[in-house]
């Protein structure tokens, strides 16, 4: 689709306005087409992640809240399948895993922010942060979110397993984005380092 690779040559040159244009576009045009509807929603996620880094991001915790939620978009959408082909559908699941080990790393830090700074009138902040740090363990959406957090630790599992050309430390994010699977673990160490599991941020550094 000629929208979707100018969506990613717009991430090429960090263009990330650009690459959300198109890829909302394609998501218009395409809503009969189960494959592009995966592949334009997989790129979005990450433009709206990458744009939130930047200073034309007006609301960074509302772009990424809004890529985080397109990663479970592309989950259903992937759901649905039956029998048809997908371009790198392994590699975009892969990189679902990736997107919300990276925003669960944000949510952890900005709970622990609002709880270094007195917190607000909830009170709840600790628990908002376990929920992204050790996941949603009654398997419940019991932060409301409408999302179901899994954890870093099964996030890094399950990239683990599935997920072979991250662990061969290979793999290349669509283009010219590199994503390490030491990377990643490296979030899942500082977590553990921030609940004082030393041990076990030993054993994901040595791994």
């Amino acid at each position: 689709s000629y929208y979707l690779q100018e969506g990613w040559n717009a991430m090429n040159t960090q263009e990330y306005g650009e690459a959300i244009n198109f890829f909302e576009y394609l998501i218009d045009i395409s809503q009969n087409k189960l494959d592009l509807q995966i592949q334009s929603t997989h790129g979005l996620a990450w433009a709206k992640l990458f744009y939130s880094t930047t200073p034309l991001s007006e609301n960074k915790k509302n772009d990424r809240d809004t890529s985080y939620g397109l990663f479970f978009d592309v989950e259903n959408f992937i759901e649905q399948l039956d029998g048809e082909s997908v371009e790198e559908l392994n590699q975009i699941q892969c990189d679902i895993y990736a997107g919300k080990i990276l925003y669960s790393d944000y949510m952890i830090y900005y709970y622990q922010n609002l709880l270094s700074n007195g917190g607000d009138v909830d009170g709840d902040e600790e628990q908002q942060r376990d929920y992204y740090s050790q996941g949603e363990l009654s398997g419940n959406d019991e932060n409301a979110n409408g999302y179901i957090e899994d954890g870093l630790y099964a996030l890094i599992s399950d990239m683990e397993q599935n997920c072979e050309d991250y662990n061969a430390q290979n793999y290349i994010f669509d283009h010219n984005i590199a994503i390490d699977i030491n990377d990643l673990k490296l979030i899942l160490a500082k977590d553990y380092i921030r609940r004082a599991e030393y041990i076990s941020a030993k054993d994901i550094i040595n791994s």
